[in-house]
């Protein structure tokens, strides 16, 4: 499964790798993947998980995971270094009940406009600057608030 490839990947590196910060990061479903693959790791070192417009995995862990009680799944929920970035209007990210920290994202779209990666990256960019000196850019019509 997808869940089982990029969780064997991800143990192989930071066992590899010990020493290095590792960031996981993914949008909707990959989002919710690598909010799994936290969970489910058993080492010493957690990686940074950031989850962009993701379902919440509480229930889904508890299920995939074997686990008997939310118990269990809510002691591990007070180690990890998730965040979830949750678009205003957005329904993916209302799914399964959210573990780790959850940040709002402004969107003034419907439901689906605000699952966008494109709208939530630009709506961060314009609250938050780019940290860059380059000029930020979206593929056309992909934000209404973004110039073309």
């Amino acid at each position: 499964t997808t869940f089982d490839s990029v969780f064997l990947a991800v143990k192989y590196m930071m066992s590899k790798h010990p020493n290095r910060l590792y960031y996981l990061t993914g949008h909707s479903l990959g989002g919710g993947i690598a909010k799994l693959v936290e969970l489910q790791l058993q080492m010493n070192i957690k990686p940074l998980t950031v989850a962009f417009a993701a379902p919440g995995v509480k229930h889904a862990a508890r299920v995939l995971f074997h686990k008997q009680s939310l118990s269990g799944i809510d002691e591990m929920d007070n180690e990890l270094a998730t965040m979830t970035i949750r678009p205003n209007n957005d329904v993916v990210s209302l799914i399964d009940v959210q573990i780790g920290n959850t940040l709002n994202a402004p969107c003034k779209g419907k439901a689906l406009q605000c699952h966008s990666i494109y709208r939530t990256l630009w709506g961060i960019f314009n609250l938050c600057g780019s940290m860059t000196h380059h000029n930020l850019t979206v593929p056309c019509g992909w934000s209404p608030d973004a110039p073309c």
